[in-house]
Order: structure tokens, then sequence, then C-alpha cells
């Protein structure tokens, strides 16, 4: 990570409570004879997530049957999941002892469920990223669940991610690897199409109908009847693009983005409120278009409140439950009949929709990049996924589109698989290790020189790019050096030398991140 040790370190051993130590009798663990390292490789498993099934009963099945060959790791995005995994192992026979490793405990629990895990000789550890680093005894796999959640990445200095060191532990420890998701990251499906990774999962047909946007509406007109079909025997899901209730505005006469006078665009948090700047947050009252001088409002860019309204008027006399962050619904009422829901706010039960909606697919496919373009294509499976197997799945979206056949299919081979070859043309990664170095803009333009000449001096491969991105209301700014994939190595060890060397002549700090889980 083009790092010192002791900065990563932090991040794997908690705090220390001294008065915890007292309680806890040190031991000698004897080697389990399941446990013994041998002569035989390693596998990694990629576990695709089925329809019809909660993903969290399907995680906790492949743990409790991974425990039968010694202690496993079960490493889980946030504390929100943690708890929906506990909830869900409560009522399991099982005959090895369940520890949790995360942030949300006190200091003093989890200093003491620290050293637990070192003692104890056949233990389920349950945590986030950071108890990757946890010395468990007689551990022989490791569950990385959700693998493609942001989570996943350090935000702090030296911004490491739990894919790659879960990879670098298992090599150092002969353990065994598993990811599991719904469609998995670019990386994962380079591994897997170069057989490094098996691909497991099971064949499903789900009932997807497809009804395209011909005027920018909200709902297609043949779509409400098979909405209202599905009312009738049960509770339905919609998917929204983004919470809010408008993230722009447009004049209704000229179509031109209100804007404030700082520059920025202006939102609306409600149908009767007055537009607020996205910056400066002052509000316009008796709004005008400064173009036409129009004074109609046309909503662009709609928000979860927003769809609330408009949903609300297409199926009156309906009970409606939303969820989005922060208020994120763990229970649906037994007298809701629709939920609407942005990305990653699904409700956490095992509650079956008789029809999933994903509305405004264009728009979520309205991707700036390859990666957010993943994360659609997880939210969507994710959602339809909840489908009860008498179901249909309802996406606003082109017929034609390989998006449709492939929800149908439960497989998302052609879409990855339309990634990989993008990245490879763009050299992005998982073909090429990237590096963002965020440094101050007045030195922007001599560091990427030099980075430069080290490619031109043979100090960096020939092959390798150096990109600088500049924003004017920003006082730093971005370099991007990628290199083949295969010399991360030489790009790290360069990185590191180049920032010790700042170090001691005293220039400005440059933030180094290796692998990012976004380039922008």
């Amino acid at each position: 990570w083009a790092s010192d040790p002791y900065s990563l370190i932090k991040f794997g051993i908690p705090s220390r409570v001294a008065s915890v130590e007292k309680n806890i009798e040190p031991t000698h663990v004897e080697p389990d004879k399941r446990t013994v390292p041998s002569k035989r490789t390693p596998q990694s498993y990629y576990m695709m997530h089925t329809p019809h099934k909660s993903a969290y009963l399907e995680i906790i099945e492949l743990a409790i049957e991974r425990m039968k060959n010694g202690s496993t790791l079960l490493l889980l995005p946030d504390t929100r999941d943690i708890d929906r995994v506990l909830q869900n192992l409560e009522g399991k026979s099982a005959d090895f002892e369940v520890i949790r490793l995360d942030s949300s405990l006190p200091r003093a629990q989890r200093y003491e469920n620290y050293l637990k895990v070192s003692i104890k000789g056949n233990v389920l550890v349950i945590g986030n990223r950071s108890a990757l680093f946890a010395p468990i005894q007689n551990l022989t796999s490791i569950i990385v669940a959700f693998e493609k959640s942001e989570q996943y990445f350090e935000k702090k200095h030296p911004y490491w991610n739990t894919r790659d060191s879960v990879f670098l532990r298992a090599k150092t420890e002969n353990l065994n690897l598993y990811f599991t998701g719904y469609v998995p990251s670019s990386e994962m499906a380079f591994q897997i199409e170069n057989r490094n990774i098996s691909f497991i999962t099971q064949k499903a047909n789900l009932n997807t109908s497809a009804f395209p946007q011909m005027q920018g509406e909200l709902l297609p007109d043949r779509i409400i009847p098979a909405i209202r079909k599905s009312l009738e025997k049960g509770t339905v899901l919609f998917l929204v693009p983004r919470k809010g209730y408008a993230n722009a505005l447009l004049c209704a006469k000229c179509r031109n983005i209100a804007l404030c006078k700082c520059g920025a665009r202006l939102l609306v948090s409600s149908q009767i409120s007055d537009p607020q700047c996205s910056v400066c947050s002052v509000s316009v009252k008796d709004w005008q278009c400064s173009w036409c001088a129009g004074t109609k409002r046309y909503v662009a860019a709609r928000g979860i409140d927003r769809f609330h309204e408009e949903i609300g008027r297409a199926f009156p006399n309906t009970s409606i439950q939303l969820s989005s962050a922060p208020n994120i619904l763990e229970e649906v009422a037994e007298k809701t009949k629709i939920v609407i829901a942005t990305t990653g706010s699904i409700p956490g039960g095992s509650k079956e929709y008789s029809a999933v909606v994903l509305l405004e697919g264009q728009r979520f496919l309205a991707a700036s990049s390859s990666r957010f373009e993943e994360l659609v294509y997880e939210s969507f499976f994710e959602a339809a996924a909840h489908v009860s197997e008498k179901g249909s799945v309802f996406i606003v979206l082109d017929a034609f589109h390989p998006l449709v056949a492939a929800i149908t299919k439960w497989n998302p081979g052609l879409l990855i698989r339309k990634i990989l070859r993008e990245n490879e043309e763009a050299f992005l990664p998982p073909f090429s290790a990237v590096a963002v170095l965020t440094v101050e803009k007045q030195e922007s333009v001599i560091l990427k020189n030099g980075l430069a000449k080290s490619i031109k001096d043979g100090r960096l491969p020939t092959s390798s790019q150096v990109f600088l991105s500049q924003d004017a209301e920003s006082d730093d700014a971005r370099i991007l050096v990628s290199v083949p994939s295969e010399n991360r190595d030489v790009l790290a060890a360069f990185l590191l030398e180049l920032s010790r060397k700042r170090a001691i002549s005293k220039k400005s700090f440059v933030s180094i991140a290796l692998d990012p889980f976004t380039l922008l």
C-alpha cells in the first residue's frame, strides 16, 4: 500500500484496556487435527446468491459448513449486516462459539473479544474489515460477504482494501476463501475468467417483463395494470435511484437548469417548499427563471419523496412505506402494500414480494464509470432476489437491453464480460494497477512531470500512464498513475520511496491511494 507497516497495524489491533487483561487467562491452544496445514492447495470460490432466499441465511449456512473444518472468519460490510447475521444465527444449534469483533462494540468489549479469538480454538468470528487482521487460532476459512461493497475500502491512509488483503493472508496461512454477492466485481470476474476462483451458482428463471419509457414518464401505461394485479396478491417493492425530493430543478418553459447566484444547482425538498442551493443552502423565494423569467417549475432527477407522491397518486388508498438512509426499514408492516426503497436500503427482513419494480432503469445505468455500472447491476439483482417464486420482476427499461435477459436467466456473465472488455481497452483495473496521488495544486505539474520522467528513465514500466486532474474549486490536484497489474509491486515500492524522499526534504505531504474504490 506504499506505506510504512505501523500505519496499517493500527487498523488491526484495538486499543488496549489493561483491566480486561486481568480477567483473561492465557492458555496454550493445541492445533486441531482438522486444521493442520496440508500440501493440498487451498481453494477460492465466489458464491452468487440465489433468488427467493435470504442472502443472510445463505451466508450463515456457508459459515456453519466451514466451521466443520476449523475456525472461520466471516467479514461483512457494516454493523447493520452483522446485526442481521447474528439475528438469523439465533436458534441455530451449533457446537462452536460465535464472537463479534467490530467497531460498534464498546472499547473494553472489543479488546476482550480480540483477546478471546487469539486463545480459543474453534470459533466463528464475525466482524467488519478490520477483523481481517485478528490472530484467530486454527483458522481455515475466510468468508467475505457482499464483496463488492464500498465499505471494504479504508478511507484513511494507507487506503487499504479487504479484497487484496484477504488474498495475501490466505496465501500466507494456506486458507480457503469464499466471496459472496449477486454480481461479481470486475476484479473478481477477472479472477473467475482466469480460473483462479471457482464460480458457484444455482440455475433460476425469473418472470421478468420490460416496460420502456416513451415520454420520460415514471410509470409507463402498460405497467400499471400489471402492478395492480400484483398488489392483489401481496406487497410490491419499488427500487428508485436516489433519496430526497428533487436533485435538479428546471424551468418548465425553457427547460434550463435553475442555478443559484453562486453558480450551484437549486434543489427542492418538497412540492411546496422554496428551491434551496445545494452548496450555500440559500433559499430562493418567488423563484423565476433567469433565462425566460418563467415561474413554473419542472422537477428533474426525482428522489424517493417525489416517487412517493407519484406512486401514491397512481395507486390511491394503498399503504406505503419508504426505506432510505438513514431510516432503513428492518421489517415491513403487515398492512403495507407498497415499499419504496433506494439502493442498499431494501428492508432486511426475509419478506418476499409479489412483484419487484425497478424504476428508471436508464437513469440508473447512466453511470459515470464502470464501477458505478457494476453497483447498478448488483442492486438490480439484489432487489430481484426478493421476489416470491410466483412473483414477477418489472423493469422500466427497453426490452432489448441485456440486463433484462440477465435477470431472467439469473446470469450476469454477459454484463460483466462487457465491463471487462471495456476496461481492458481503456487500460483500467483489473488490467492495470492505479495510484491516485492528491497533492497541492501548485506542486501538481512539477510532480506529474517528474513521474513522466521516471517512466522515460525506466524506473516505472514504459507502458505506464500519468494523468493530471485539477478542480477549479479545490486547492488540491489529483494525479493518476497506472501500470500493468503485474507491475503493482514496482509501483508501490516507487511511491513509498517517493513519499520518504519528500518527507526528508520537508516537502508537502502527498496522499497516496493504491487501487481505490473509484478513480474520480
